[in-house]
């Protein structure tokens, strides 16, 4: 790691005075600020770092916008520097690494699903040649869980989002998706990337962040009890402006958002700043490929989990998936609890905190970036009986968002004039 890509570690994490830029005070649409002619190496030669270690600039103000611009070119050339930042915020050597779900039994599973999938593919590509012919819209998928729910001897407690979109008989569906995908590997291992050429698909769905916030009891190191919260009075000052900033929004739950807003540590910031210039950096790369101009993309944000102990259902499948998946709580009710957050009210309230804004965060990647959709999950599954775990709803669920996507690519009801497609009329918070 060479004195450059160090000094990008502590401005990513707003380790130097002076220098500030959040993902809620970069302004997309702001040309002139994104097209900065400043250099990564004309701003590192201000830096100097006093006695006590410190890191301060010693230029004239720069706004966060242009600040994220210039940090944001310089990390497109060494993309290795968000894992190791991600590192630092989670305090471990786990990321990049193969997240726990991934392992094991369950692993395996995961893996003869991904094959499964892949032989539907090659097989419907062959009994349909010409595919274009037969088959008008070739999509890529690339992401979590939501669109690969790992099956357990042949047999799924749910029909994933991908499931319920390979049933559309003009699309013809290659996924990569892994229950397990960290975003920062998806980004790094660049899958993708190499498919595209291959298919030179009509539509990319990427579903990726939930694991890098749950895997590994992460979220634990994000919140912490409010009286042990010692926040600097700086944080403090920005979270009062986050949350003067969100509220006022239809359907925006104010008591519940600052309720759960008051366990967050800096370290969830500081995740989500990460998150919000890898997707920057994903969807600039692509939306800048002349022969992806036309490429359909979309992202989703999750909706709000239910902390809970069990998952929902019964019999010896249920319990085999539990021992399997490690789940009953572990993803967010046991960490929470570990860190002396026993009440559910206010595990909820964090939840609601968090998934709220990892969607705002993606709205306005959306709003500035032509043909990205974001489709907002936020209320699809408002009751626990929607979920079969902490972090995955049951198969209706999930139609209901693969059909809003469905309706979009098949440029239904004029949803392509919209930017963000929510999929429901209506974002409630989960229920407290």
């Amino acid at each position: 790691m060479n004195h450059n890509q160090y000094l990008l570690q502590e401005i990513l994490l707003n380790r130097v005075e002076g220098l500030t830029w959040y993902y809620f005070q970069v302004d997309l649409s702001k040309r002139d600020l994104l097209d900065s002619p400043m250099s990564f190496v004309d701003l590192a030669v201000k830096l100097k770092r006093n006695k006590k270690g410190i890191w301060k600039h010693k230029g004239d103000p720069i706004e966060p916008t242009e600040l994220f611009s210039i940090v944001s070119r310089f990390l497109r050339r060494n993309p290795e520097v968000a894992t190791v930042v991600l590192k630092r915020i989670f305090d471990t050597n786990l990321v990049a690494n193969k997240a726990a779900i991934e392992e094991g039994l369950l692993g395996r599973l995961n893996l003869k699903e991904t094959k499964r999938r892949s032989k539907q593919y090659d097989k419907v590509r062959k009994k349909e040649y010409p595919i274009r012919s037969n088959r008008k819209y070739v999509i890529l998928a690339e992401g979590d869980s939501w669109f690969q729910f790992p099956r357990i001897y042949g047999i799924s407690l749910t029909r994933d989002i991908l499931n319920h979109l390979a049933r559309e008989k003009q699309f013809l569906l290659k996924t990569l998706a892994s229950a397990g995908d960290w975003l920062s590997n998806l980004l790094r291992a660049g899958d993708y990337i190499e498919e595209l050429p291959k298919l030179n698909p009509d539509v990319l769905l990427i579903s990726g962040g939930g694991n890098d916030l749950v895997g590994a009891d992460r979220i634990a190191q994000m919140v912490s009890v409010p009286s042990h919260n010692v926040r600097t009075e700086e944080f403090q000052l920005l979270m009062d402006d986050l949350f003067e900033s969100r509220s006022g929004a239809p359907d925006f739950k104010e008591h519940i958002y600052k309720d759960g807003q008051k366990f967050i540590e800096e370290e969830f910031i500081d995740f989500l700043n990460i998150v919000f210039i890898q997707y920057y950096l994903l969807f600039n790369a692509l939306t800048n490929m002349d022969k992806y101009a036309n490429m359909l993309i979309f992202t989703h944000g999750y909706d709000y989990c239910y902390p809970r102990l069990k998952t929902r259902g019964n019999g010896l499948l249920l319990s085999l998936y539990e021992k399997l998946s490690g789940y009953g709580g572990r993803w967010l009710s046991l960490p929470l609890s570990t860190k002396g957050i026993d009440k559910e009210a206010d595990q909820k309230a964090i939840i609601y905190f968090m998934i709220h804004e990892f969607n705002e965060l993606l709205i306005p990647l959306a709003q500035n970036f032509k043909n990205l959709y974001h489709i907002d999950c936020r209320g699809v599954a408002p009751e626990q009986t929607d979920w079969i775990d902490e972090l995955h709803l049951k198969a209706g669920k999930y139609k209901m968002i693969a059909d809003k996507i469905k309706a979009c690519i098949l440029d239904e009801g004029d949803l392509r004039s919209q930017s963000v497609i929510p999929v429901i009329d209506k974002v409630f918070s989960c229920q407290i």
